[in-house]
């Protein structure tokens, strides 16, 4: 029987590690409430540079605020060339990325944000470089709290209990068009785009991911389920499905363990596609997939532990893999991505200084995807 519960997550303290134990945090799954360690030791370096190839169209970055900009990097530089992902100057505070962010669009190019601070909604604007400019009707000047919800108590002789260590942490997913969804493990599921919580599924418990396709939508987690949102919520449970479940474009994908992703049919069941890693750090393989997302016509698996992207075709053949370059300053912790569509991939990525974390929200454009 799976684990039902999440395990407790001792506090960790930064400093040197030995080589081996740098090589087993490379494969090692990444946490849910921090981001993976990085492997260099941080030194100041100059700021970041735009992406800029003699074949390819670049995005320059554009000014960064200096009240929400983080002075990390490491020496030596990765590479001499420019990075792929252009960091986005963020209009407002600083994104706090002690907890895991999470990142949704809307199909007119809105991109919501959340931290642990509150829900925030950007309008990009990439016409000089890349700027994201709050919202500020949406909640409070820009920020949204999160649902007032408690905690469901469950019959300890139910089939299932859900347990986790620490407090929430709220995550995005979109419904492709206009619906943006906010879902804790514990406390439901709520939509948040009409300026406000709305409770969706509030008392649904153990959910991992939201998925969103004309057949339904989906609840990842131990199991997966569909649920019905006619009338009050109900969940019908997909027999022998568990894991998070993605919607890239009408395809669900579901990762059934930390190496391989499945293609399911609009009933839910596995097909013959699917992705699985068999070497780490080789071309086509990832350390640990914190996120699985659409990027143009194909399918990218952001890779938290071993900082890259890798690119897979919609058959789950490979396709291409972004690593060299993709960054300037290293980031601590790449723990999510979301379609950018035309644009290309927003990516957020934390980085850690002393006891602060600080997320930056970062494109790929489109033409190196």
């Amino acid at each position: 029987m799976r684990r039902i519960s999440r395990s407790m997550k001792p506090l960790r303290t930064l400093g040197l590690t030995s080589l081996s134990a740098v090589l087993l945090l490379g494969c090692s799954k990444a946490k849910h409430d921090e981001p993976a360690p990085t492997t260099a030791t941080p030194v100041p370096t100059p700021a970041l540079t735009p992406s800029a190839t003699s074949a390819k169209p670049a995005i320059d970055a554009a000014p960064e605020r200096t009240d929400n900009k983080i002075e990390l990097s490491i020496t030596p530089a990765r590479a001499k060339a420019p990075s792929t992902a252009v960091r986005c100057a963020v209009e407002g505070d600083p994104l706090d990325g002690k907890d895991q962010l999470s990142l949704a669009t809307a199909s007119d190019g809105t991109l919501y944000v959340s931290d642990a601070v509150g829900f925030r909604r950007f309008r990009p604007n990439l016409e000089q470089g890349c700027k994201l400019q709050l919202d500020r009707s949406f909640g409070k000047d820009g920020v949204l709290a999160f649902p007032t919800a408690k905690t469901k108590a469950q019959p300890l002789d139910a089939e299932r209990v859900y347990l986790r260590s620490g407090g929430p942490q709220w995550k995005l997913a979109s419904d492709g068009k206009q619906g943006i969804y906010a879902f804790d493990y514990l406390l439901g599921v709520y939509r948040i785009d009409h300026n406000r919580a709305e409770p969706i599924c509030p008392d649904v418990q153990g959910v991992d991911s939201v998925a969103v396709v004309s057949s339904g939508i989906y609840f990842g987690g131990a199991p997966v389920r569909k649920a019905n949102l006619r009338g009050k919520c109900s969940v019908v449970e997909l027999k022998g499905t568990r894991g998070k479940t993605y919607a890239i474009g009408e395809q669900l994908w579901h990762q059934t363990n930390d190496k391989t992703l499945t293609a399911l049919d609009a009933n839910g069941h596995a097909t013959e596609i699917s992705i699985t890693s068999k070497d780490s750090f080789a071309p086509g393989g990832f350390c640990y997939a914190s996120a699985v997302t659409a990027c143009g016509d194909k399918l990218c698996v952001i890779d938290n532990n071993c900082k890259k992207i890798e690119i897979y075709n919609r058959d789950g053949s490979f396709a291409a893999e972004l690593k060299d370059n993709l960054f300037d300053q290293f980031p601590y912790g790449l723990p999510t991505g979301t379609s950018a569509g035309d644009a290309g991939l927003w990516l957020v990525a934390t980085y850690h200084e002393a006891n602060v974390y600080e997320g930056a929200v970062f494109l790929v454009p489109a033409s190196e995807l």
